[in-house]
């Protein structure tokens, strides 16, 4: 391969992984970057009363983690709800399973792992759960952190993973070759004998093979 040629097949693989990197920068971005959802504060509720807020999960598998601790007043009940069960809650339906229930506590907290979606945390102090309203206000600090990463699962960071680097190692290998290819001296310009311009190593006039490629003075 000619000094010329290698020039130009590493310009186009230095172009080819400056895309990859801005491509990759951009999917990074979108599909890596973590998007956060969080929720605190201190919430007032009334006797008869619940306290509800909606949060976020983006992606596959994500783990959130929250804290519900009663400053002052009775034991509460805490959901964490998908919309169709916070309509079924509004109505007074009782449920038959919801997997993110705690009931008839003061402090409560966790870390588990939802899909992605709409949710609502709900901080009860009515009758409808197993804790009942005494009459008095609950105070109620919350911290809720959720997010994620969008259109994110185990499955597709895999296979994100085994791409990126079968890129990088082809780049790599790619290089190497090229860097220890022994250059390939080009034909002479100028035959050194007789000065006649030719592109090839025999004289097409003088018929002498060249082994430089230099114009006689």
């Amino acid at each position: 391969m000619s000094d010329g040629m290698r020039r130009r097949v590493l310009a186009c693989l230095a172009a080819g992984v400056v895309c990859v990197l801005v491509a990759g920068g951009a999917f990074a971005w979108y599909f890596l970057g973590y998007i956060p959802d969080s929720h605190s504060g201190s919430a007032t509720i009334p006797s008869g009363q619940y306290f509800s807020f909606e949060f976020l999960v983006f992606g596959s598998g994500v783990e959130i983690g929250y804290r519900f601790i009663v400053e002052a007043g009775t034991n509460i009940d805490v959901y964490l709800l998908t919309l169709d069960e916070f309509a079924q809650y509004q109505t007074g339906q009782p449920f038959q399973d919801v997997p993110f229930s705690h009931e008839d506590v003061r402090t409560v907290d966790g870390s588990p792992y939802f899909n992605d979606g709409r949710y609502r945390a709900v901080i009860d102090n009515t009758a409808y759960g197993v804790a009942q309203p005494s009459g008095s206000a609950a105070i109620v600090r919350y911290d809720l952190n959720a997010g994620g990463r969008p259109g994110w699962d185990n499955l597709l960071g895999d296979f994100v993973g085994a791409a990126l680097l079968f890129a990088a190692t082809i780049a790599f290998v790619a290089t190497v070759v090229l860097m220890a290819a022994p250059p390939m001296v080009e034909p002479p310009a100028f035959c050194p004998f007789c000065g006649f311009a030719t592109s090839s190593w025999v004289c097409s006039r003088c018929r002498r093979a060249s082994p430089v490629g230099r114009p006689p003075k």
